[in-house]
């Protein structure tokens, strides 16, 4: 059984048969979303008794101000893959006081890849920050000195992980995260944290599932002092 081409009521039957087909192609096919979020934060700073000092003694005041720019950019298409990455930088500067000016960031990526049957994902993130020392400084004559020392502390983790649906009713999982922490002219000892961990479950019905899990993790430091593993 065939269409008659010259019969005009299976011409149009033809030209929406087409359109239908057109509509249902299109539906399947995903754009990309892009987005970008930048911002600029900048507060003015004003502190009048900077070192803590007693009413006693000479009270230090200053003023400064602090710049802190920050963007998010992400990307998706819709069931396959995402992509975002966000940084924040924060620079704060005082007058006529120098070991009170900070340089901080934090940056992060996150991305994954999708499947039928799995799912791929990678995230990282950076950080920089600037503590005060809290201690007095007792080699001093002025134990009140809280802000002379400084600690610049970086903060690097990375953790891949990937899942599977095995079937309908079963999955498994497995991730790692590395985490690598580290001082700058510090007494602070910098090291290291590692851990992975294996998931598997099983539906048995609708409200009962059966499964396990398996991690492990170790810690280890720059002059290997002490480390320690874990099951």
């Amino acid at each position: 059984m065939g269409f008659i081409v010259n019969d005009v009521s299976n011409k149009d039957f033809i030209v929406k048969l087409l359109f239908a087909a057109c509509l249902c192609s299109s539906s399947l096919a995903y754009s990309v979303e892009l987005k970008m979020e930048p911002a600029v934060n900048v507060q003015g700073l004003y502190n009048d008794n900077l070192r803590m000092a007693p009413e006693s003694e000479t009270q230090e005041s200053t003023s400064g101000y602090s710049l802190q720019p920050i963007v998010n950019i992400s990307a998706e298409e819709y069931r396959l893959w995402d992509l975002a990455f966000g940084a924040k930088f924060k620079v704060t500067r005082y007058q006529d006081v120098d070991n009170l000016d900070t340089n901080n960031a934090f940056m992060k990526l996150r991305g994954s890849r999708k499947t039928e049957r799995s799912s791929w994902t990678l995230s990282s993130s950076f950080e920089r920050n600037t503590n005060f020392d809290t201690d007095f400084d007792t080699e001093t004559q002025d134990a009140h000195l809280l802000l002379d020392d400084t600690t610049v502390r970086k903060t690097a983790t990375l953790s891949p992980s990937v899942s599977w649906q095995i079937s309908e009713a079963s999955m498994m999982s497995f991730a790692l995260t590395t985490t690598d922490i580290s001082y700058d002219d510090s007494d602070y000892v910098s090291y290291t944290y590692n851990s992975a961990q294996f998931s598997s479950y099983w539906q048995l019905s609708i409200q009962h599932q059966l499964g396990f899990t398996v991690s492990y993790s170790e810690y280890d430091n720059e002059d290997k002092s002490y480390s320690y593993d874990q099951t």
